[in-house]
């Protein structure tokens, strides 16, 4: 993770602000790979693994920790990224188009393998944070280390950790796996400010 990140995050149990331990400590290229994050209200404790935030709320259900861990599997299977995803993505969230992304704050419901992340990532977004429950985070971090304005994060749609700071917000193929998929649509668009745009395919 990015420092820059804690701008957008917030801990999952109390909306609280949240801040980096001092003994974490960035790597050449700017992130951190291992250490905590504090909750300045709760006093809640969150890990920073292998670059990425851990922020799953402490009510996590674990039939959902069950279900993001076969998707995981899927993405750590096949972890490249192909040339057609970029054309695939921006058919998906039409009417957008990759101008719309430029200098935006953008939040990602459900980034798998970071796919659709790196993509707007390259497009010049301000910034993208990307959620997902399952381990397959990691692979999204992987490639999107090299992007100084994409952060991932693992954390739940339904409760996410982030504030309601976005200029766009996006989600693919990922509403309508959750038990409520309006309920994850309007958590969504919940972190999406006035005047925002909310974009999803199922």
């Amino acid at each position: 993770m990015r420092h820059e990140a804690l701008t957008f995050l917030m801990c999952p149990d109390c909306d609280g602000e949240l801040s980096l331990d001092g003994g974490a400590v960035p790597e050449a290229d700017g992130h951190v790979m291992s250490g905590k994050l504090n909750c300045q209200r709760c006093a809640s404790h969150f890990t920073i693994r292998n670059g990425v935030l851990v922020l799953l709320p402490a009510t996590m259900a674990s039939v959902k920790l069950e279900t993001a861990a076969r998707f995981a599997e899927e993405w750590t299977r096949w972890s490249d990224l192909r040339d057609y995803y970029e054309q695939e993505f921006f058919d998906w969230v039409a009417p957008l188009r990759a101008e719309d992304f430029a200098g935006q704050t953008v939040f990602e419901g459900g980034c798998g393998k970071g796919r659709h992340t790196a993509i707007v990532a390259a497009k010049g977004a301000k910034a993208i944070v990307a959620l997902d429950l399952g381990e397959s985070a990691f692979v999204a971090f992987a490639h999107t280390r090299s992007f100084a304005n994409a952060h991932v994060v693992i954390g739940d749609l339904l409760k996410p950790p982030v504030r309601a700071v976005f200029d766009l917000a996006f989600s693919v193929g990922v509403l309508h796996h959750l038990p409520n998929p309006a309920e994850g649509f309007a958590s969504l668009a919940s972190r999406v400010r006035d005047g925002g745009r909310v974009a999803f395919w199922v």
